[in-house]
């Protein structure tokens, strides 16, 4: 049981679960997405970043779990193989065709889980993408994971939002699913919609921050 899970929440048409750091969320992700293999459930992983996947496919070799990197020469249902964890750019999800096409075909099975490694720092483009994943899935429910140390949360003083936990006595890898750390991060969000007025995409999420928003 999470911190603050016995205390009420009320949750949009996703999930949230937040931890400390990025390598625990990972950690709960796999341990979310291995629950799902083992329920005969065929469980995707997106992420918003390039530089990302390439540390999520580093991070399931370590922990020896088998995936498939979605690609759009792979939208044959025959191609798809079960007990895996499958992996790909959320971005593709409004970007390309091919894409679509891919993730339609795991929906297709009906078993298809929608992970989400962190939300992409724009909500306008992070609402386009849950909007793309309830049309091609309207009973689709999606779960994200994040952190404290992202570079959005670090950049608006999530320091203060650590120590308090930290008095509460709460650990490292302990997930956190309540409305008021979910709404923080929302409210960073949404602050920073308003200071980026033309937006330059990037590999990484901190390259992002590099490019896209100047030091208060």
């Amino acid at each position: 049981m999470g911190l603050f899970s016995f205390l009420q929440s009320d949750k949009p048409t996703y999930s949230d679960k937040i931890w400390r750091t990025s390598q625990a969320a990972r950690k709960g992700m796999i341990t979310d997405a291995l629950l799902a293999i083992r329920q005969g459930r065929i469980p995707v992983v997106f992420v918003c970043f390039e530089q990302a996947l390439k540390e999520l496919i580093v991070f399931l070799n370590e922990q020896q779990v088998p995936f498939c990197e979605l690609k759009s020469d792979s939208s044959d249902d025959a191609s798809f193989q079960d007990k895996v964890v499958y992996t790909g750019n959320s971005l593709a999800l409004i970007n390309s065709a091919s894409g679509n096409s891919v993730v339609r075909s795991l929906v297709k099975s009906g078993r298809m889980v929608f992970l989400f490694l962190g939300h992409y720092p724009l909500p306008v483009t992070d609402n386009k993408i849950i909007g793309e994943v309830k049309k091609l899935s309207p009973d689709a429910h999606m779960t994200f994971y994040s952190s404290l140390d992202e570079p959005v949360f670090k950049f608006f003083g999530g320091e203060n939002l650590i120590g308090l936990l930290d008095n509460l006595g709460m650990n490292e890898d302990e997930v956190i699913e309540h409305s008021m750390v979910r709404k923080s991060m929302e409210r960073a969000r949404e602050k920073l919609q308003t200071m980026v007025k033309h937006e330059i995409t990037t590999t990484s999420q901190e390259e992002w921050f590099e490019k896209n928003v100047k030091k208060i």
